[in-house]
């Protein structure tokens, strides 16, 4: 182990190792690369841009970079086929709710008509 560096070791169940596999699988990292990674991105440390001047370095970045973009356009156009879906869901159901509210107008309608007419003819019987 390198001078000044420190070991974590973790237990996590078989699901959440299978989660973790799968994840670095996606990222083309390994578990251990993966685990360290998602450790110390939001942890303040000083960084080593010393291995930025090897090309095999640089290219592995630039893999990575690329791949990172290709999964957040997937991700984004997931998002938009979402949102479109949602739209057009709101949509339908704002269309049937009108459609309900008018069907429902005209049953109060012919109702009120229906109270109406028994109203006048019972008015009629009583002047008979």
């Amino acid at each position: 182990m390198d001078s000044g560096k420190k070991s974590i070791h973790l237990k996590v169940s078989a699901s959440q190792y299978e989660a973790i596999k799968t994840l670095a699988a996606e990222h083309n990292m390994s578990i251990s690369g993966y685990l360290r990674y998602m450790a110390t991105i939001l942890a303040p440390y000083e960084f080593d841009r010393h291995f930025l001047h090897d090309p095999a370095h640089k290219q592995q970045l630039e893999k990575d970079l690329d791949e990172m973009a290709r999964n957040l356009e997937k991700t984004k156009r997931i998002i938009e086929l979402i949102q479109r879906s949602v739209y057009s869901t709101a949509l339908k159901v704002e269309s049937q709710l009108k459609k309900t509210r008018m069907e429902a107008a005209q049953e109060l309608e012919k109702d009120l008509e229906r109270i109406e007419y028994l109203v006048r003819d019972n008015n009629d019987q009583k002047k008979d």
